[in-house]
């Protein structure tokens, strides 16, 4: 149980980690990078978001902040979500939509030139 509950205390850490670095480091033209270690082993950003799904425990509330002031209007029904319940799960699945939306973004500016 121990073992358990410092491996759920690592990847909420690694987690928090992912977002302040998604937002300062990850490029939808290089998603692999960067790698944050959980239990010495490195992950990319996404990895450590599917780690956290699952996690009920409550966010921090500077990361619930930074996700709800980076989710756009059409994720409003998951910023809803994430108010009732600011977990792990829920900023796991916030972040991931933000990696998306701006994956699709770089990839219509890539294909079409257009901003």
């Amino acid at each position: 149980m121990m073992e358990d509950q410092q491996t759920a205390d690592e990847v909420e850490q690694a987690f928090c980690e992912a977002v302040l670095r998604y937002g300062t480091e990850w490029s939808p033209a290089v998603p692999e990078h960067p790698k944050i270690s959980v239990n010495g082993k490195p992950y990319t950003i996404r990895s450590v978001c599917v780690l956290a799904l699952g996690d009920r425990h409550k966010l921090p509330d500077k990361i619930v902040a930074y996700l709800f002031q980076n989710m756009r209007v059409e994720h409003d029904w998951l910023r809803e979500k994430l108010g009732q319940e600011p977990s792990y799960t829920i900023g796991a699945e916030c972040l991931i939509r933000l990696m998306d939306a701006r994956k699709a973004a770089h990839r219509k500016i890539k294909t079409t030139g257009i901003v």
